[in-house]
């Protein structure tokens, strides 16, 4: 994990109080606290609050690429709280769809994060629209990148923390969000750089799987994995994983494998049986064994009693 973040609480300490807690410390030291609201996902959520406050940001419509939405494109917006009428009345509403976002099982990523800059708001909206748009290394194809999205951030803070931190970030001299781990904070540090949204292929393919890490952490939440064991980079190691070992595995088979990485640990191939069917990508026979072997149903007995 990258050093300029922090997890500033553990999600099990997240409630409504703490959350209003956080949004007034901002508020009442800045006197302003700004949000980033995905309106792709709920498009009339808060239309009587963002009707009030200027501006909208119109995304230029490329396509929007995974991560994270497939649906129609509608406008992202920033929203600026600094009367304390309006803090008072829209700040609680705010954390309402907060405490929906708290766990893998949802894919609603509406509020997408929160802090203070200290430019305008005019000048917010021309530099967020320039950073939205991201290329791939050595092609001409243009992505709308959702870098603020907090299932991005997680895995920019892993991958290129500088690239998130000091280009796409460096305008809030606070900033913070909330991932099915805890609140992450930026730390303060005192430099900015340029970036030009030019990414190896490398990583764009990486950001490209962020909405079926997604889905996946969702089956793995429904398969009684314990939140607090589950990440995302994990998830996408496990993946990578079984896309190496084949091109052509179905997303429900790899879901499943992905479940029993989890449930035995990355051994799970090494299994003498398990072995081989992995190498001849018999997965449903491979998945059969895991589903009713005596030895490794032990194996995973013990680990979940060590685990806790």
């Amino acid at each position: 994990m990258s050093n300029l973040f922090k997890l500033n609480t553990q999600i099990e300490a997240i409630d409504e109080n703490f959350l209003l807690s956080r949004f007034a410390h901002i508020y009442k030291e800045n006197r302003v606290i700004d949000f980033i609201i995905d309106r792709t996902v709920e498009p009339d959520l808060f239309s009587e609050i963002i009707d009030d406050f200027d501006p909208l940001i119109s995304v230029e419509k490329v396509f929007i690429a995974k991560p994270i939405t497939r649906g129609a494109k509608q406008p992202l917006a920033l929203l600026r709280l600094k009367n304390d009428i309006k803090f008072y009345k829209y700040a609680p509403k705010i954390v309402e769809i907060l405490l929906e976002q708290l766990t893998y099982t949802s894919t609603r990523q509406i509020i997408c994060g929160w802090g203070c800059s200290e430019h305008s708001l005019d000048n917010l909206k021309t530099r967020f629209q320039k950073n939205l748009i991201a290329k791939s290394e050595g092609s001409a194809q243009a992505f709308v990148l959702r870098w603020y999205d907090p299932r991005v951030q997680y895995v920019f803070q892993n991958m290129a923390p500088e690239v998130l931190y000091h280009h796409y970030l460096a305008d809030y001299k606070i900033w913070e969000y909330l991932h099915p781990k805890g609140i992450f904070t930026k730390v303060p540090v005192a430099y900015t750089f340029k970036f030009n949204n030019i990414f190896p292929k490398q990583v764009i393919d990486f950001l490209m799987m962020c909405e079926d890490v997604n889905s996946m952490n969702k089956y793995l939440v429904n398969k009684n994995i314990p939140s607090n064991q589950i990440d995302p980079m994990l998830t996408y190691e496990h993946l990578i994983l079984i896309k190496g070992n084949s091109a052509n595995v179905e997303f429900n088979v790899m879901s499943e494998l992905v479940y029993w990485f989890y449930k035995v640990g990355s051994t799970l191939t090494e299994h003498a049986e398990i072995k081989t069917l992995w190498h001849r990508e018999d997965y449903e026979q491979m998945l059969e064994k895991l589903n009713t072997d005596s030895t490794l149903q032990a194996n995973v007995l013990e680990r979940d009693r060590v685990n806790g």
